[in-house]
Order: structure tokens, then sequence, then C-alpha cells
């Protein structure tokens, strides 16, 4: 089991790759590459849901500690 500590690192990666697919992917899209766009936002969409999950954990872990 991880650590809250490896988790939070863990949560600050998954949010900088959702963003940087974000704005790629708003980048393609305002371009008009509607394929490409539309891949990288659900990149983005799906790690943010890896992302959600890390959180819950870790907010289920810290309840545990206090």
């Amino acid at each position: 089991m991880k650590t809250v500590e490896q988790l939070k690192e863990k949560a600050k990666e998954l949010s900088k790759e959702t963003l940087s697919y974000s704005r790629q992917g708003i980048a393609l899209l305002q371009s008009g590459n509607m394929k490409e766009g539309s891949s990288l936002m659900r990149q983005a969409h799906e790690t943010n849901k890896r992302f959600q999950v890390v959180l819950d954990e870790i907010i289920r872990l810290e309840k545990l500690i206090s």
C-alpha cells in the first residue's frame, strides 16, 4: 500500500498530465485538427478519472489516520 505522500505525488503528476493533454487538445481543436484534438481531450478525461481515484484514496487514508 502506498503512503499518503506517495499518493499526493501521484496526484500532482496526474494533474499535470491532465492539464497538458487538455491544453494540447484545445490547441489542436482550435487549429481544426478535430481527430487528434478529440483524442487528446479523451486522454485528459481518462487521466482526470485516474486523478480522482487517487484523490479519493488520499481522503480515505487521511480519515483513517485522524
